[in-house]
């Protein structure tokens, strides 16, 4: 089985921009929010999965955050 690439970029992107850390003058809690809208757009941009299951799994993560 081949492991598709675009599948992990989201997350890949995600993580990065979570370890970057917050600038001064935001709070950690946004820096979560810019940090799933950054794997958000990602996943959009390479579709490697309709962009139906970006909106709900990332409405999901928002909500248990």
């Amino acid at each position: 089985m081949k492991l598709n690439w675009k599948l992990f970029a989201p997350l890949v992107v995600a993580i990065l921009v979570w370890l970057i850390g917050a600038p001064e003058g935001l709070s950690a809690n946004s820096w979560i929010y810019v940090s799933i809208f950054a794997g958000l757009v990602v996943g959009l941009i390479l579709e490697p999965m309709p962009p139906a299951f970006y909106r709900y799994h990332c409405s999901y993560c928002i909500y248990v955050v």
